[in-house]
């Protein structure tokens, strides 16, 4: 038997990570969020932190302090954001103040990966450079399209394949971790970002649904609002798709020698949460003001 907790959670910063340490030191086995893993890249992971479990805490803090400052991720063709990685770190922490082995809950195949990549980055790339030398609407054009496959190739099919995979976890549990297979209730906890709902689709089981976020801010309801227009394949507006476009443009550092603040003062969130507050021809103007300073890459 399977007992099946999932928490939704904000990616970003110690204090977050903070959060899952009641869950981790209760449960048998724990599953980060591993967007887009192959069966093998979980296998190596999941091999490689019983091994990290064997060392000292020292020796892995150590190990994790270490670890590179920058991720970039190959599929969405853009750098990890720094906050992602102190939660992470801090994540990994708790897993092994808890002695805790890992189960990867993406295991796609080759095939499957080369799939869903598609060339929507690339797209959305081209849409920001045509946004930035003034054509606009073609612009927001390929946005739309893009934003509905983006949809469904990354959120909605993650979520029924981390379904599937709750599904089938207890046999792959059972046979990789003998100190735990004896259990006759094994209790699977796993962290995933807000706009995430696998437990729709697990047939098996009855997750437990628990929210770790206190005030998931403007911007990341803004997301979760198109994220529920594109589920129930609801038109967006221009207004809409320009303010996501800005702010992704900002945000995947489409610009060489960027200063947010040269744009809209303010630190990063009140920067993002103006942007939502401007309307069309707001965000026209300030389009052109950075298309004056800036070269798109």
């Amino acid at each position: 038997m399977l007992e099946v907790t999932i928490l939704k959670v904000k990616h970003s910063g110690y204090e977050e990570a903070k959060k899952l340490e009641h869950y981790i030191e209760q449960c048998d086995v724990f599953s980060p969020e591993a967007a887009f893993y192959t069966e093998e890249i979980a296998s190596i992971e999941e091999k490689c932190w019983l091994e990290l479990l064997k060392l000292s805490g020292s020796r892995v803090n150590k190990l994790l302090s270490k670890s590179p400052k920058q991720l970039y991720d190959p599929v969405n063709n853009e750098a990890i954001p720094i906050d992602f990685m102190h939660y992470r770190n801090k994540l990994y922490n708790l897993l092994h103040k808890y002695r805790k082995p890992i189960y990867c809950l993406e295991r796609f195949s080759e095939g499957e990966i080369k799939n869903i990549k598609g060339d929507y980055s690339k797209e959305y790339s081209e849409g920001v450079k045509l946004l930035y030398t003034g054509r606009v609407n073609r612009a927001l054009d390929i946005f739309r399209i893009n934003f509905f496959r983006c949809f469904n190739e990354q959120v909605n099919l993650r979520d029924l394949h981390i379904a599937k995979n709750i599904d089938d976890a207890e046999e792959g549990i059972r046979e990789k971790f003998k100190d735990i297979s004896a259990k006759s209730t094994i209790r699977l906890v796993t962290n995933i970002g807000l706009c995430h709902e696998p437990e729709k689709y697990v047939i098996r089981y009855s997750p437990k649904i628990v929210c770790l976020y206190d005030d998931v801010g403007e911007l990341t309801k803004k997301e979760l609002q198109l994220l529920d227009l594109a589920r129930n394949k609801e038109e967006i507006s221009d207004l809409e798709l320009l303010r996501k476009a800005l702010i992704v443009s900002i945000e995947r550092g489409l610009f060489k020698e960027l200063n947010r603040s040269e744009i809209i003062d303010d630190g990063r969130m009140m920067t993002f949460d103006k942007i939502n507050k401007l309307e069309y021809n707001d965000l026209c103007e300030i389009i052109k003001q950075i298309a004056s300073k800036f070269v798109v890459k």
